[in-house]
């Protein structure tokens, strides 16, 4: 399956990745259970989930929506999906939350995220994860699915 740019060259979508009846939302797979984990202290960590795809969707972009998974959650871990942009890839503009951290098990619909301001011609997105406290190693298995909804033309 591929997503046709507005130069008339295509870029293939994602293995899992779904296109709306509408055909303008693009329901792409981000991480389906895998296990994030995290050292003590706080420190964020970030695991990067770039495709060729979602580097280059940013201009298309009119908003996004998370739909999130969190199983085996241990006390203090919690997590976020995290995305930077660029118009070169030379400099990268400060990281921006799609949805504040998740601290609970359980399955969660998040808030739509939509200033397009922030959306670039290249996009790089990660996974963050940190503990909340305490002095031990946390983790959790997750899932991530982004509705991208696009630009009317």
């Amino acid at each position: 399956m591929q997503f046709r740019q507005s130069n008339g060259s295509a870029r293939s979508l994602p293995s899992g990745a779904e296109i709306g009846i509408d055909g303008q939302t693009i329901l792409v797979p981000i991480a389906e259970g895998i296990h994030l984990s995290c050292d003590a202290g706080g420190v964020e960590l970030i695991q990067d989930v770039t495709d060729e795809f979602l580097e280059a969707i940013g201009p298309y972009m009119a908003s996004m929506q998370a739909y999130v998974a969190v199983e085996n959650k241990s006390t203090n871990f919690r997590f976020k999906l995290i995305f930077r942009a660029s118009a070169t890839g030379r400099t990268w503009n400060a990281a921006q939350d799609v949805f504040a951290y998740v601290t609970a098990n359980g399955e969660t619909t998040q808030a739509p995220y939509n200033t397009t301001l922030n959306f670039g011609r290249k996009m790089q997105w990660g996974l963050a994860c940190s503990t909340t406290t305490g002095v031990a190693a946390e983790g959790a298995t997750v899932w991530v699915y982004l509705a991208i909804r696009l630009r009317a033309s």
